[in-house]
């Protein structure tokens, strides 16, 4: 996957500027920097089921960071040393800028529009998938729905067919809440988790992500 150019990487605003999220400041704090650069992916999964597994009051001091930045809009991009190559190697790397915006706009606003992920580009049916994902786009229900940057269909990044699970690894912002103001607030959360829901990553709420699934062209909708 390419990495973004300029122009894209400019039209990033807080929250979503590189640097700017929870995870990217627990990214930057845990990531091994003199490994090789081959294991980044490796590293990446890694440190993304670290985050998923953490409850919401453990990833509070990561919030309280990320707040800071956006209030100050700390640019990131501009630094040097370690946190440099999160923000201009690793980031652009894992992550497109579309991903970014909906997961900022999940996270600062209680109601937002779903992501339509296709997770399925195989020819079992005899049909065009393609003409058929493009049939549902134009669904006037869903079109009415899906926000223009939370249309996610690219066979190279999101071909998981029924484990639509792993779009988690790319994206574990999708399991933080939506911003609280205190800590109290996300020990009431953790709280909540612990009665509604286990504590696997798996089965955390995701905020709203409507799936295509394998062999079908319907809309699943999971919400928090």
């Amino acid at each position: 996957m390419a990495n973004p150019t300029p122009t894209q990487t400019r039209d990033l605003t807080p929250p979503a500027k590189y640097g700017h999220m929870a995870f990217d400041v627990f990214l930057a704090g845990r990531w091994d920097y003199a490994a090789d650069t081959t294991q980044d992916k490796q590293q990446w999964d890694s440190l993304a089921r670290q985050y998923l597994a953490m409850a919401p009051r453990e990833r509070y001091p990561f919030h309280i960071e990320s707040a800071r930045r956006m209030a100050s809009n700390y640019d990131a991009t501009a630094t040097t040393g370690s946190e440099a190559i999160i923000t201009t190697r690793i980031l652009p790397r894992f992550q497109t800028v579309q991903e970014r915006i909906f997961c900022g706009h999940k996270i600062t606003h209680e109601s937002h529009p779903p992501a339509l992920l296709r997770t399925y580009y195989g020819d079992v049916t005899g049909q065009d998938q393609d003409e058929v994902h493009k049939a549902m786009i134009g669904n006037a229900i869903l079109n009415n729905l899906v926000g223009k940057d939370g249309t996610w269909n690219d066979k190279a990044l999101y071909d998981f067919g029924d484990d639509w699970q792993r779009l988690l690894l790319r994206v574990p912002e999708l399991c933080d809440q939506e911003r609280h103001s205190s800590e109290e607030d996300y020990r009431e959360s953790d709280h909540e988790a612990n009665i509604e829901a286990p504590p696997s990553w798996r089965s955390r709420c995701i905020g709203a992500v409507a799936v295509v699934s394998q062999r079908r062209h319907s809309a699943l909708c999971h919400r928090s």
